[in-house]
């Protein structure tokens, strides 16, 4: 947890990048196929880190990565009207907005009902 989790190469201000920033392949670029796992921000990637923090008895540091979960998308649909698939790390900007992308943000909302449960 203190060596990835925590370190800045791999938490963002907005949440967990999908591969570390200092890693050679990192890229947050849109591409042709818009599914880029090379460093953007996505939800899934960010719930399994919550999960896994739970279960290590890491509540914290869960409710801190819950809360960058939630902000990044309610500040989508804040600017936008609705949550985009990917977001970039470093700004927390949608990637490829499409705008109406609900399918596995959903577990954001799984993130707030584990930490009441």
């Amino acid at each position: 947890m203190r060596e990835h989790y925590l370190d800045p190469q791999f938490l963002s201000p907005h949440g967990i990048r999908s591969l570390a920033a200092d890693e050679p392949m990192y890229n947050t670029e849109n591409t042709a196929n818009p599914s880029n796992w090379l460093g953007p921000i996505w939800i899934p990637a960010s719930y399994f880190v919550f999960r896994g923090l739970l279960n290590y008895g890491y509540r914290k540091e869960a409710e801190d990565l819950c809360r960058r979960t939630v902000n990044l998308l309610a500040r989508d649909i804040a600017a936008h009207g609705g949550i985009s698939e990917s977001y970039v790390p470093e700004t927390g900007a949608p990637m490829l907005y499409t705008g109406d992308f609900l399918d596995f943000n959903l577990l954001a909302v799984s993130m707030l009902a584990e930490l009441e449960a």
